[in-house]
């Protein structure tokens, strides 16, 4: 037998964490009078430690109620005693619909089996349950148990009468003692009888049928641990699936003293595996990570499109307008931002507002493609972003400024640009070409820069831009009446738009309108004539060229013998007589003198013909030939000149010494073989003869004055006056231009002398030859005698008007070259000289007479 015990209440034990008034998990294993083990729960999770407590059943309230201080109560329908509540109900346990509570073993089990079990187990039998009587010692519980218990007892280590709590560090056993000290979670110890009445006996079966929990046991005794907890092998426990601890089966999962598996899907037909709490959601239509429902994070913006931040497949509901196929792609939306997000996605139109609107990676796509700071004008702007900051949209946007946003071309259109003429709104201010021809004259405004013809004034080709020709464009100021299409007249106003006021009423300056333009009133510029009112009337001047034209206007008198209209009468020398025969005019004028270097290259290295420069000649006569020996033979019998050398001196000479008269056929040929001073002899005897009012105007022409009727003056050479540059590279070189010296010109040494026939020819016979007054043989046949005294540097200080060397030298000028020379010596540049007495067979005269 047994030794008989104390009455006592025997409390076993199981603690989550060492000892501390934080104890999250207690459980109440057995009460027994004879401090027996008797399982009342078990929970199949195996215990830290356990205690044995001796003493009056009435103390366990006490024990109860300080048990429940330290714990944190158990969820409502976890299976577990609510310990805060009272000993009355420390067994109560609100189960989940479909359960119910077992009775003594404190766990909610199917329906009927709590029942069924506890019958089983009041019957005795043999499923260890026990009753409880007082000892009639009054202090003492008597023992009664059943005998197929067959339980251990537990140490026989009392505390004494009375004592409510044995230290629990005094009294613990720790797992792995003696299987004489069975724990919590081993159930009957190997060797002892089955105490469930369920058939186990290793202490990991509860009740046949009962729901299987996560817990590391046998819970529905069918051979299998946890079966359901985790089918897809993913080690998360099922949401389907009550929890306790972290089951190796599912240990990703802690259930604390019991709680729903944290796995959505548990099914590995259905991709189990893919769903648990270490998944990523992505967007499928499934709960991947099991956490706050299906495709979270897809669509904060509820926009229909998902983040580009996900992955998707196919078109979920969430963000259908995604589509990432069955692959899986990224989302398509860059902003999924609860606030604000909506304003950017897949559908919205790219605006002009530093955001990627349209999700496309690009920001402000289209709103600048020319770069050149303004917004498009099909674009809404808002603000000033930074793709087009000259562009202020404002806060509620509005249009962009820049009509050609094109990346070619765009450029050159837009606010910041002046308008041009070029069928093109430059300046973007919905007008094309304004201001480029507001008189609708069809040319374009003198302010405006042109390029082509543009439609708006067409008559105007800018080419690749130049400016506009119309100089008047403004339509309250007469503007059509101004431009390049109009004819110039004399009304102060510039109405051919091309080379200033009035030009050409008045170029010689001397205040008379010219007779060619059309003066109305009294302009400015020509303020001695007045043309009236409109239309007005011609001009009064005969003369308005700018070199000479000046010596000829109403106010002048008329000069007789120069064959000009000095005071515009409208008739020459009226009141005059004719000039003298034989004679042309040579008119005022200026001329460069000397050697024309760009044009005449032999005379480069001349220093006698040089500097060029600059002279002005009062107007002139001169012979149109020179002297003919039938010509100077009547000085001769008037005894007013000596015989010319005969035979004796040249058989080149044109004079018969013996028969005092030409030589036979010679007597138009230009006589010779005179000195300087019968020269000049000759040339006064003429005038007396042939004019005698003008007798002493008659003379040997000066250098300057052959030179210039052999050459010709500024305007001769078809330049002008005023134009020094012009006039001095303009001088020709010979006297008929700048063809080379021939037979067809002059009378030279070309096959012989005197073009091969070894004499002079009649004078006159080469009328290619003329120089630009018309005046004859001015080269070649005989070289001429003029009225200068010879220095090879008189170019370097002579006069710049009317000049005349008249100091004394050992020889007198003579120009023109002869029958015996070549081209060299036939420029009208070209000067030589010989002394005053000499008589040559090249040397013959010309005559000069001043005018009037």
């Amino acid at each position: 037998m047994r030794r008989p015990r104390p009455a006592c209440a025997a409390v076993l034990l199981w603690l989550d964490a060492p000892p501390a008034p934080s104890y999250n998990r207690l459980s109440v294993l057995a009460i027994d009078r004879g401090c027996r083990k008797v399982p009342m729960q078990n929970l199949g999770i195996p215990p830290r430690l356990w205690a044995c407590h001796r003493g009056p059943v009435g103390h366990l309230r006490h024990l109860l109620l300080w048990l429940g201080a330290l714990m944190v109560p158990a969820c409502s329908d976890s299976g577990l005693p609510d310990l805060s509540t009272g000993l009355d109900v420390a067994f109560g346990c609100p189960c989940a619909d479909g359960f119910e509570c077992h009775p003594i073993k404190n766990i909610c089990v199917a329906k009927g089996l709590a029942q069924s079990d506890t019958v089983a187990e009041a019957t005795g039998d043999g499923s260890g349950e026990h009753s409880e009587a007082s000892d009639v010692d009054g202090g003492e519980a008597a023992e009664t148990s059943d005998a197929a218990a067959g339980l251990d007892q537990v140490a026989d280590e009392a505390t004494g009468p009375g004592e409510t709590v044995a230290e629990l560090p005094d009294t613990a056993v720790e797992v792995g003692e003696p299987a004489d000290a069975e724990v919590l979670g081993e159930g009957v110890a190997a060797g002892d009888a089955d105490t469930g009445g369920d058939g186990a006996t290793d202490g990991s079966c509860t009740t046949a049928g009962a729901p299987e929990l996560c817990n590391n046991k046998d819970d529905n005794c069918n051979g299998m641990t946890d079966e359901g907890c985790d089918d897809d092998n993913d080690d998360y426990c099922d949401a389907a699936m009550y929890v306790f601890g972290n089951p190796l089966t599912c240990k990703q999962t802690n259930g604390g003293v019991g709680a729903a598996g944290n796995d959505c899907n548990d099914d590995p037909a259905k991709s189990g595996a893919a769903q648990n709490p270490s998944k990523s959601e992505i967007c499928n239509d499934i709960d991947d990570d099991c956490k706050a429902g299906v495709d979270e994070g897809c669509d904060d913006d509820n926009d229909d499109y998902c983040d580009k931040d996900m992955t998707v497949f196919g078109k979920p509901l969430t963000c259908f307008a995604t589509d990432g196929g069955s692959g899986g792609g990224p989302g398509n939306d860059c902003n999924d931002a609860a606030s604000n997000g909506m304003a950017q996605n897949p559908g919205k139109t790219e605006v002009c507002n530093d955001l990627d609107d349209n999700c496309n990676v690009s920001t402000d796509e289209g709103c600048d493609d020319d770069n050149d700071n303004y917004c498009d004008k099909d674009m809404k702007v808002f603000g000033k972003p930074l793709t087009c900051f000259a562009t202020d949209g404002g806060s509620g946007g509005g249009p962009g400024d820049d009509c050609n946003d094109a990346a070619s071309g765009g450029l050159a259109q837009n606010p910041g640009k002046t308008e041009v003429c070029n069928d093109l709104d430059d300046n973007c201010n919905v007008s094309t070409d304004e201001g480029c021809d507001d008189d609708n004259d069809d040319y374009c405004d003198a302010a405006m820069y042109v390029f082509g013809n543009p439609l708006t004034c067409k008559q105007t080709n800018g080419d690749v831009g130049a400016a506009g020709n119309d100089c008047n464009d403004d339509p309250a100021k007469s503007g059509a009446a101004q431009n390049p299409s109009k004819s110039e007249i004399c009304n102060d106003i510039d109405d051919d738009c091309k080379a200033g006021v009035d030009e050409g009423c008045d170029d010689d300056n001397d205040d008379y309108c010219d007779a060619g333009m059309t003066v109305v009133g009294k302009p400015v510029n020509c303020s001695k004539t007045d043309g009236g009112v409109a239309p007005g009337k011609g001009g009064n001047d005969c003369n308005d060229a700018a070199s000479g034209g000046a010596t000829q206007n109403p106010g002048k008198t008329e000069i007789c013998d120069n064959s000009v209209d000095d005071n515009c009468s409208g008739a020459t020398d009226e009141g005059c007589s004719t000039g003298p025969a034989g004679m042309v005019l040579v008119p005022a004028g200026k001329f460069w003198m000397g050697c024309n270097a760009t044009k005449d290259t032999v005379c480069n290295g001349n220093t006698y013909e040089s500097p060029q420069h600059n002279v002005t000649l009062s107007a002139y006569y001169i012979d149109a030939t020179e002297v003919t020996v039938a010509e100077y033979k009547k000085c001769v019998d008037a005894s007013g000149c000596a015989a010319p050398g005969g035979d004796t001196t040249s058989i080149y000479c044109n004079w018969d010494t013996e028969a005092k008269q030409a030589k036979l056929g010679r007597g138009q040929h230009p006589v010779n073989c005179v000195n300087w001073t019968e020269a000049q002899k000759y040339c006064k005897w003429r005038g007396s003869q042939v004019d005698a009012a003008n007798a002493s105007k008659y003379d040997l022409p000066t250098e300057a004055q052959w030179e210039m009727a052999a050459r010709g003056s500024c305007e001769k050479n078809g330049s002008t006056a005023s134009n020094d540059a012009g006039c001095n590279a303009a001088m020709r070189t010979y006297p008929w231009g700048e063809q080379a010296p021939s037979c067809t010109y002059t009378i030279m040494d070309d096959g012989g002398y005197g073009c091969g026939a070894s004499t002079t020819a009649a004078v006159g016979s080469k009328a290619a030859g003329d120089s630009p007054y018309g005046a004859r043989d001015m080269a070649g046949n005989v070289y001429e005698w003029v009225k200068d005294w010879y220095a090879a540097g008189y170019y370097g200080t002579s006069p710049a008007t009317d000049p005349e060397n008249t100091a004394s030298a050992s020889g007198r000028v003579i120009r023109g070259g002869s029958f015996s020379n070549s081209a060299a010596y036939l420029r009208a540049g070209y000067r030589s000289y010989d002394a005053p007495v000499d008589l040559y067979y090249y040397i013959g005269l010309r005559c000069f007479r001043s005018s009037p």
